[in-house]
């Protein structure tokens, strides 16, 4: 259908509001405000993987704010570090227990003395973060030691579990690697996950992100503060209201001519025609061909496109009355079990309502899919155990202290599908440069995957957002001159 006479041409058009999408579009109108930007975003709300819900219940006092997807500021050198200290946002400091963020970290918290457990659910150990356990200890250097590594002497074909091999990693430690790397990582296996691009990835947090060094690690803004209050502070540079269309998905890109035509659902008889077009959404959508490109696109994208993988992502948050973990421990990686990973925290007592007590079980991939498939009942029930065998307690007396629960799985998100990228055996910082590289100064790619540094974090999404604009800003300027 040839496209209404009266539609308008925008300067820039970009697919997708989340982190990167906004902060595309922030960049864009902070350096020439006269130029016309126009957002379009298939979910309801704009953040995308950055969404903040409201957990409410008869069974609440009050009303309590979680993150269903991103919720760690990592690094202290980032994007969203500069917001929070530009804003003076509060922070809590947050041990850093998986092995995938670079845990265990070495001490506890400074802030309020926190720290992390690693429970063997088959032996029924649990161990300190800094315990002495041989195997334990050893499977840590291990992960350390991937950003002492030269990724130039690193065959593109290894895996992460290539080089536990070659540690000589104790197989009583197998089902912990996986839970606190493979799941941190959004993989099902340690044979999955690229070992050139991990090392990559580690150099760069350390080097560039401030992580796992001493002067920084992870940690979260203080409750009310949820990470979506950092995409709406972003959010309000851009006018969402007036520059961006949600419930809105986009079915084909024809960047044949020199108008390029996009047509929505949302509108399909009317296309939205622009001179620009910033793809940002998430890589799960682009490998399975969502959007239709006129012309197509090169063979070698799609190839680089599919070397990386991204999978399911779920969090299980359960509110208790009491704490039925340690005061002091913040978090816990768990072997061999249906949950990898859990969150503690506490929300401050007020003068209308108690303090109550958030577990957030964190799973990715196979993790998420096992957990899923119990659905939200006997998944708690199976945290509810877990809880139960690590700090010795029984599941009836958790169960009595259980306020509330709630379960979100990110592949339920049509226009999602899933947490974030990993980088599969075979991938290349090459590989991610050509997903990036823009199409006839005309097409732009962002997101989280397409960081040549290091995928995965918001800031990372963020980060791709300010490139892909300033790659559209050179190509514009001999126009708009």
């Amino acid at each position: 259908m040839p496209p209404s006479h009266s539609t308008p041409l925008h300067d820039v058009v970009i697919i997708g509001a989340g982190a990167s999408g906004l902060c595309a579009a922030r960049h864009l109108l902070t350096t020439d405000p006269s130029l016309s930007i126009l957002l379009l975003e298939a979910l309801p709300h704009v953040g995308g993987r950055v969404h903040t819900a409201t957990l409410s219940s008869p069974s609440l006092q009050s009303d309590i704010r979680v993150d269903l997807g991103a919720e760690f500021i990592h690094g202290s050198t980032t994007l969203i570090n500069e917001l929070v200290r530009e804003n003076g946002w509060p922070t809590v400091e947050v041990f850093t227990a998986a092995q995938g963020d670079g845990g265990p970290d070495d001490a506890p918290t400074s802030d309020l003395s926190m720290y992390g457990v690693y429970f063997l659910n088959e032996s029924k150990t649990l161990l300190r973060y800094d315990s002495d356990d041989a195997d334990f200890v050893k499977m840590n250097e291990a992960f350390w030691s991937l950003s002492t590594l030269d990724p130039a002497d690193i065959p593109s074909s290894l895996s992460i579990a290539d080089h536990f091999q070659q540690s000589k990693i104790s197989t009583r430690m197998t089902g912990m690697s996986n839970a606190g790397y493979s799941n941190t990582s959004g993989c099902s296996s340690l044979h999955e996950l690229s070992l050139k691009r991990t090392v990559e990835y580690e150099r760069h947090w350390k080097d560039h992100d401030g992580c796992c060094n001493d002067d920084g690690g992870d940690c979260r803004l203080s409750p009310p503060l949820a990470m979506s209050d950092v995409i709406d502070h972003v959010a309000a540079d851009v006018d969402v209201r007036k520059n961006c269309r949600t419930n809105t998905k986009v079915l084909k890109v024809d960047y044949a001519e020199d108008t390029i035509n996009i047509e929505t659902s949302s509108d399909p008889g009317r296309l939205v025609q622009t001179k620009k077009v910033v793809v940002t959404v998430p890589v799960r959508i682009m490998i399975d061909g969502d959007i239709e490109f006129n012309p197509p696109l090169p063979a070698e994208k799609i190839e680089a496109l599919s070397l990386y993988g991204m999978e399911d992502a779920l969090k299980l948050f359960l509110v208790f009355r009491t704490r039925v973990w340690p005061e002091k421990v913040q978090n816990c990686i768990i072997a061999d079990a249906p949950i990898p990973e859990m969150w503690f925290r506490s929300t401050p007592a007020t003068s209308d309502a108690p303090s109550v007590h958030i577990c957030c079980c964190f799973a990715t991939a196979k993790f998420a899919d096992s957990l899923k498939a119990l659905k939200e009942p006997d998944a708690t029930t199976a945290a509810l155990k877990l809880l139960a065998d690590m700090f010795d307690r029984t599941i009836d007396l958790n169960r009595q202290e259980l306020l509330h629960s709630h379960m979100v799985c990110w592949s339920d998100v049509e226009s999602v599908r899933g947490g974030y990228s990993f980088p599969r055996v075979g991938i290349t910082r090459e590989s991610v440069e050509t997903i990036a590289a823009p199409l006839a100064s005309k097409v732009f790619f962002a997101g989280e995957a397409t960081h040549a540094g290091a995928a995965m974090t918001v800031h990372a999404a963020m980060e791709t957002g300010i490139r892909a604009a300033e790659e559209v800003l050179k190509t514009l300027q001999p126009t708009q001159n």
